[in-house]
């Protein structure tokens, strides 16, 4: 049995997958997937690695697990301190953070967020977001934000940070 590799619906209406051995990146058409309840095409990658490709249509982009340390405030309240967070996983488009618990924060607020990546410039980024999801962890908020506007300077930084500088690029 293969190994499974999941690719991840892009912006230009195919799925994107990157082969965790040698980075080179492929992109799937749709039409390559079977209709059926559990989709999966069989793929070999040039490196001669072999996997099962399977589509995840719901996310745009990958979405980076990583312990970065940040800052947000809600968009109303220039000039206040950032609350610090910690950022569990980042992508172009989003990020989910953990905080002590802000009573003030309620889905639908925009809130600025300040990002630290340890790239190896320590990009620094401040971006607006929507708060998607609220959640309680014990005494910590987990929030699912949404980075808007969707296409920014910050798109092509994080896009770099999130899937690294692949080796090349396929399309299938």
């Amino acid at each position: 049995m293969d190994p499974i590799l999941q690719a991840y619906f892009s912006n230009r209406r195919s799925f994107v997958s990157i082969c965790p051995s040698c980075k080179q990146s492929y992109e799937f058409s749709p039409d390559c997937f079977p209709r059926t309840p559990r989709p999966s095409v069989r793929h070999e990658c040039a490196c001669g690695r072999a996997f099962s490709v399977v589509p995840v249509g719901l996310r745009s982009c990958y979405r980076k697990p990583v312990n970065l340390m940040g800052g947000l405030r809600k968009q109303t309240d220039a000039g206040k301190i950032q609350v610090p967070c910690t950022i569990l996983d980042i992508s172009p488009r989003g990020l989910q953070v953990s905080t002590e618990a802000i009573k003030s924060v309620v889905v639908n607020d925009t809130v600025v967020m300040t990002i630290v990546l340890d790239d190896k410039t320590r990009s620094r980024l401040t971006v607006q977001c929507l708060v998607r999801r609220k959640m309680l962890e014990g005494p910590m908020m987990v929030l699912g934000l949404e980075i808007t506007p969707a296409v920014g300077a910050h798109t092509d930084i994080l896009t770099t940070y999130t899937v690294g500088e692949p080796n090349g690029h396929t399309t299938l």
